[in-house]
């Protein structure tokens, strides 16, 4: 619980740091530390229906130098174990987005994020993305510049149609698209 809480805090502090949106000029390293920690927490409240598995969790990034690789592990190496599963984080190709639990599609990358939703639909694979208007595209989660702060907006529908449990202490944070009224 104390663990939970924790995360959870960090997660909060991270969205309340100022200046935070990959604007003119910012330390793209900054960025990809932010949305690492961000990734650590989208995986500490989303549950996969594979819960119970043994199997490796991966988290697999196209598009982005290893830059945010390495802060994404940095994030993950006090605690490499999701769920009990040991964690693998690396790059990936369009062929090996069904290998993986979570996909992170940045920069150039997002020339093929139509291609990658139509692949992995209602699957149970969490689709994070840097382009603009994702999650209403069908993406599960996207990050967005606001008031000069890196934000994210999470697609309720279609998390819920990929069988992926996302927490109301997470959707609480997001900004929530495709919701039934």
């Amino acid at each position: 619980m104390l663990r939970t809480v924790g995360r959870l805090f960090i997660f909060v502090l991270l969205l309340c740091l100022p200046t935070l949106a990959p604007a003119e000029g910012m330390d793209s390293a900054r960025t990809n530390v932010i949305k690492a920690g961000m990734v650590n927490g989208f995986t500490a409240y989303t549950t996969w229906p594979d819960a119970q598995s043994t199997e490796p969790f991966v988290i697999g990034v196209m598009g982005q130098d290893s830059n945010f690789i390495s802060a994404l592990k940095r994030f993950f190496k006090k605690k490499p174990i999701v769920g009990g599963r040991q964690l693998h984080i690396r790059p990936i190709t369009l062929e090996q987005v069904l290998d993986c639990h979570v996909v992170v599609i940045l920069g150039d990358a997002n020339k093929q994020a139509e291609l990658i939703l139509a692949k992995v639909a209602k699957l149970p694979i969490l689709t994070i993305s840097d382009r603009e208007k994702f999650a209403l595209s069908g993406g599960h989660v996207n990050f967005f510049s606001e008031n000069n702060k890196l934000r994210f907006e999470i697609n309720w529908q279609s998390t819920t149609q990929s069988n992926l449990k996302v927490s109301s202490r997470l959707l609480r944070l997001a900004r929530v698209v495709g919701k039934p009224k």
